[in-house]
């Protein structure tokens, strides 16, 4: 049976679920801390959590919805997680999605700004977003990227510089993402060449039904049942 998803607000997280969460993020991340994780944690509103058949926990994602410089909202990405067993499963991406477009329908017109941390992450925006930035094939339009850079800047403060933060959190363990020699996998490396020492490539789009590529049209009827 297939992993199954639920979405659970972080305040009524149990102190176990927490621990495998964070047993999880060992297993995928070199250099953790836990303290860290914890206070990332503390931030979000809700997560995702993947299960298995016999209910243990796969994998979650963590999500908040806060404010941009003018005022506007947007979705920011915590810590994500998935056991390897579970990679090949579309449950995480269906209960994320699930959650992305509720607080969409909630708080009107929705921005994403998401930190990838690797080429795996940044994957996810071309297979479910028609329009995202930046992105190989065009440079991202000045007005997109004055808007990037002050909700960027506005968060990460200093720490951010030329498209990407500085925060020294620790990468994807090798053994979870060689290197491709793929397109996708390429721009995110010119784009963010510091990753391997935890540098994040900071990326935006926007959340909403009708920036949904095929493949999130495919997510979000699963989701609907």
């Amino acid at each position: 049976m297939s992993p199954t998803w639920s979405i659970v607000a972080r305040t009524e997280l149990e102190a176990p679920v927490v621990a495998e969460m964070l047993r999880i993020h060992h297993s995928l991340y070199e250099g953790v801390d836990e303290a860290r994780f914890r206070r990332d944690l503390a931030e979000k509103d809700e997560v995702v959590l993947l299960h298995r058949e016999d209910g243990s926990l796969a994998g979650y994602s963590s999500l908040s919805l806060g404010r941009g410089p003018d005022g506007t909202p947007v979705l920011f990405s915590g810590d994500t997680g998935v056991r390897r067993d579970a990679w090949g499963s579309p449950a995480l991406a269906i209960g994320w999605l699930t959650a992305a477009l509720r607080w969409r329908d909630r708080a009107g017109a929705l921005d994403w700004l998401l930190l990838a941390g690797g080429p795996r992450t940044w994957r996810f925006l071309p297979l479910f977003f028609t329009e995202h930035w930046p992105r190989p094939e065009r440079p991202t339009p000045p007005a997109v990227q004055v808007r990037l850079d002050a909700l960027a800047s506005a968060r990460w403060g200093a720490r951010y510089q030329a498209g990407v933060v500085h925060l020294g959190e620790p990468p994807l363990r090798g053994e979870h993402e060689p290197a491709r020699d793929h397109p996708a996998d390429r721009f995110f490396r010119a784009a963010n060449p510091g990753y391997l020492r935890g540098d994040e490539l900071v990326c935006l789009t926007r959340v909403d039904r009708d920036n949904l590529t095929r493949a999130g049209h495919r997510i979000l009827r699963a989701a609907e049942g």
